[in-house]
């Protein structure tokens, strides 16, 4: 599976990316079932406004880490074709704001939810 460059020049793997959105991305184990407050700070640094998309049986699903679930990524809607997927994603994000998650916004979540593991090397802005 190619390696693609996110958030911040962090490195994930899926299928594809079009238009900024990846597409079936390999997602950390528990992903989907993982409180906010205790998700590693690298898997917010990368995740964070990352819109993705999961092909299934049933069509696209489309899904982003941006806070609108405590516990899991929040469902954008689901899809017929992968053209529509990414045009939902995109709809969802201009609403939302910019993809891209700064220190400064990731500090302030720390600040609001719970203490996040730093990465190593990294200090405080």
């Amino acid at each position: 599976m190619p390696t693609f460059a996110v958030s911040g020049g962090r490195l994930v793997k899926a299928q594809e990316i079009r238009n900024g959105v990846l597409v079936n991305p390999e997602l950390p184990k528990g992903f989907d079932g993982t409180s906010n407050s205790i998700r590693k700070r690298e898997d917010l640094m990368t995740w964070w406004r990352q819109p993705y998309v999961i092909q299934t049986s049933n069509g696209f699903n489309v899904h982003c880490l941006d806070g609108g679930a405590w516990d899991r990524p929040t469902s954008y809607g689901r899809a017929a074709s992968l053209d529509e997927a990414i045009e939902l994603a995109w709809a969802r994000m201009r609403e939302h704001g910019s993809q891209v998650i700064t220190q400064e916004d990731l500090w302030q979540f720390k600040v609001e939810t719970a203490q996040v593991e730093p990465i190593e090397g990294e200090q405080e802005p």
